[in-house]
């Protein structure tokens, strides 16, 4: 620790001129008690105009974490760069992996290599740590894992936290040696020991899944929550998670749905999308908010597009799919406001496989709603969508085969769809089943079968199927005994909904101000 006359003195040798000294007063004032970020700026800036490549990286890294000032990019990366190009092996370090993200820079993933490479060939754990996983991952080139390893050991052995974390995960993966889960969690351990955020949220995974080690939630917990205090987003994600369902630490709504917020304002991509989905929707507590869903909204697609450049999303992966959700959401509520582009981000979701994109498509095609009227590639976007489990496609195919829109007009194959919509949970699949065992359509007739579709349709929701039961009460059709208490019930539920016609039903049954009682009461159960 530097004494009170030490730090005099290299003030003074500062101020004389010594860039070597104004370098060392700046990178003081970024850290510990004396951390100051403008007075460390200011000496930096002073031993940078003087060629320090040290200042130059320091002072461009500041600027590109935005560390208690706003962010500056572009400027960053002019001061890393002359770093970088001077030979300064943590400037090219750190060059590397703002190609690799495109920060500051256009995003290159040869000049990533490239400049990683150059800082590992100076024996820089940093970038020997980054070379490595852009090898393993095959950025510029096959992947190499046997060259990833080299890289991985050789900042390892330096007690680079975050090579000794990939080489874990190298050995947990069995990629490229054979799979040793123990060993996998003894580097772990070793790397979240020094305080590495990442390495620290790695090893409550491992204790989490119990790799290599037997699992414990409140293990798990305990490192998770270090590692989100020392603010890896990902770690405040997943913490936020373990709260919301108690696992490993006491269930709090509040403090998940805080978490959640920290890790989408730190650029989160998943959290971003549930925090907008919870505005959207509902959820952690949260009220439904349509203008902070649209901001949100906006901002996990913007995250997707910024995300699928550096790093295509993989169609059906866990992350294309809460992309995908956020592009749909979105898409709807711009319908109304801009077409052109709703279309394309729902095009973009059904891309991505969300089914319920699909379907929205297709029965927009077979509308001509936004878009072209087309009933071939509406069937093609349907069909789609029901074989990715979305039962109202199903239901709407069934209609199509059934009127003649789909294709050629057959009841058989429209019952295969019903079926289908039916299976999937879908209530007008169940009441278009119960008109056809009703009316013999494509089936033998069939009472009791008709009866047992309506009774599910009806049950949940469907206004026609509870009209059509409320009838068949009321007449004692389809083999019931008349029961005008039953036919009100099925009335009421209609009527409870907004149904016109169920009102006069319900008029015309007589008695009417007390059957309105009656509906009322119905309608708060």
């Amino acid at each position: 620790m530097i004494t009170n006359a030490e730090w005099s003195s290299l003030r003074l040798k500062a101020l004389d001129g010594d860039r070597d000294a104004a370098t060392e007063v700046g990178e003081a004032y970024t850290r510990g008690p004396t951390r100051n970020i403008p007075e460390a700026m200011r000496w930096l800036s002073r031993a940078a105009s003087q060629g320090s490549a040290e200042a130059q990286r320091e002072l461009g890294l500041i600027l590109l974490r935005g560390d208690g000032i706003a962010k500056d990019p572009d400027q960053a990366a002019v001061l890393i760069r002359e770093a970088a190009e001077s030979g300064d092996a943590e400037a090219q370090a750190a060059l590397g992996v703002m190609y690799a993200y495109g920060d500051g820079v256009q995003q290159d993933w040869p000049l990533a290599v490239e400049w990683s490479h150059r800082a590992a060939e100076q024996d820089d754990p940093w970038g020997e740590a980054n070379l490595g996983l852009y090898l393993e991952n095959g950025r510029d080139g096959p992947a190499a894992p046997d060259q990833a390893m080299l890289w991985y050991r050789r900042a390892a052995a330096q007690g680079f936290a975050l090579a000794q974390t990939r080489l874990g995960l190298m050995y947990q993966n069995g990629k490229g040696i054979p799979a040793d889960p123990a060993q996998a969690f003894s580097l772990y351990l070793r790397a979240a020991m020094q305080g590495d955020a990442i390495s620290e949220r790695v090893l409550a995974v491992a204790y989490r899944d119990g790799i290599g080690v037997a699992a414990s939630a409140a293990d798990a917990a305990e490192w998770m929550t270090r590692s989100a205090e020392h603010g890896d987003v990902d770690a405040k994600y997943l913490l936020s998670q373990m709260y919301l369902i108690g696992q490993g630490i006491a269930k709090s709504r509040e403090k998940a749905w805080d978490l959640l917020l920290q890790a989408a304002q730190g650029g989160y991509a998943p959290a971003v999308a549930q925090v907008a989905d919870a505005y959207d929707q509902g959820g952690y507590g949260v009220d439904p908010d349509p203008t902070a869903a649209r901001q949100w909204l906006e901002v996990a697609v913007d995250t997707a597009q910024r995300e699928d450049r550096s790093d295509p999303e993989m169609p059906a992966s866990q992350q294309a799919n809460v992309f995908a959700r956020a592009r749909y959401r979105l898409g709807m509520i711009l319908l109304g406001t801009d077409p052109d582009r709703a279309v394309g981000l729902l095009m973009r979701a059904a891309q991505q496989g969300f089914a319920v994109a699909s379907c929205q498509l297709g029965l927009m095609h077979h509308l001509g709603q936004a878009v072209t009227q087309d009933d071939r590639l509406a069937v093609t976007l349907l069909e789609t969508a029901a074989n990715g489990g979305i039962g109202q496609a199903a239901f709407t195919l069934g209609e199509g085969y059934r009127d003649g829109w789909a294709g050629q007009r057959s009841m058989q194959v429209a019952l295969r769809w019903f079926r289908r919509a039916a299976a999937l949970g879908d209530a007008q699949g169940w009441m278009a089943l119960g008109q056809a065992y009703e009316l013999a359509e494509g089936v033998p007739q069939d009472q009791a079968e008709a009866l047992t579709w309506y009774q599910l349709a009806g049950n949940n929701g469907v206004v026609a199927a509870q009209l059509r039961l409320g009838d068949i009460a009321l007449h004692g059709e389809l083999g019931q005994p008349r029961d005008q208490s039953v036919a009100l019930k099925w009335y009421h539920l209609a009527a409870a909904q907004g149904d016109s016609n169920a009102a006069a039903r319900i008029a015309s049954v007589g008695d009417a101000p007390t059957l309105q009682a009656g509906a009322t009461e119905t309608a708060g159960k």
